[in-house]
């Protein structure tokens, strides 16, 4: 019976080393120069230059925050548009925002913008590598202009920095569906994933893979199953996740 791959963990970086502080720092620069501030004060006492310079810094930071918390909401709601703005606008202030790239990826995705969601997660990989659910995010923007070989490298290479990362199993058990692969593969990357207690929409998501794959192999108890455990689920999810789960049922 074919069995799922079981890839080597590599590139995992240790917290508190020099590259997982760097891009730490990269992620939230406030966290340094703030201190560096007050530092600066200490030994120069030049405190109104570095007060208001210590404001823009706050405001600053408020603000792309709250930019970035914006475009959540309303992705959420599937208001594509007005999600592009918001982050766009919090890369104006901030454009080393990997988290940021990474959001305005994901409104692309969405979109059907495909090519541009490619070059986001790129971006927001090179300017943090570490993180398994970025390459997941590349992996899906591959996998949705159909390609597919560079599709599954990137969910291995997220599965590599993270083997309990749900969404890359899910994305790994899509790509055997759609290349056509043994269905029992699909399975065995469905079940891993759920093994991995994933979030509410990546559950959702591998139970619809689950009756995808059972379908295929006529095993209509098991699929039919799957589907009312992702019904089950469907309102708890984001309005994209509802149409994508609406769509694959």
């Amino acid at each position: 019976m074919a069995t799922v791959i079981k890839t080597q963990t590599h590139e995992r970086w240790k917290a508190g080393s020099f590259r997982w502080l760097g891009r730490q720092v990269l992620l939230i620069p406030e966290m340094v120069l703030l201190p560096l501030l007050f530092a600066t004060y200490l030994l120069s006492n030049r405190a109104l230059p570095l007060a208001i310079v210590g404001e823009l810094l706050i405001v600053t930071f408020v603000a792309r925050t709250t930019l970035l918390w914006a475009a959540g909401r309303v992705w959420t709601a599937g208001q594509y548009g007005r999600a592009a703005t918001f982050t766009q606008a919090a890369l104006r202030i901030y454009p080393w925002s990997a988290d940021g790239v990474a959001l305005l990826a994901t409104v692309r995705l969405a979109q059907g913008k495909f090519e541009a969601a490619t070059r986001l997660y790129e971006r927001a990989i090179g300017l943090f590598p570490g993180y398994a659910l970025f390459h997941v995010g590349l992996s899906q923007a591959l996998a949705a202009d159909r390609h597919w070989p560079e599709a599954r490298q990137a969910a291995l290479h997220a599965m590599a920095l993270d083997d309990t990362c749900a969404a890359a199993h899910a994305q790994m058990a899509q790509i055997a569906l759609n290349l056509n692969e043994a269905h029992n593969v699909a399975l065995q990357w469905v079940d891993s994933g759920l093994a991995s207690a994933p979030i509410l929409t990546v559950q959702a998501i591998l139970y619809t893979l689950r009756a995808d794959a059972a379908l295929r192999i006529e095993q209509r108890r098991m699929a039919q199953v799957a589907i009312d455990q992702v019904t089950m689920t469907l309102l708890d999810c984001p309005t994209p996740v509802q149409a994508e789960l609406i769509y694959w049922l």
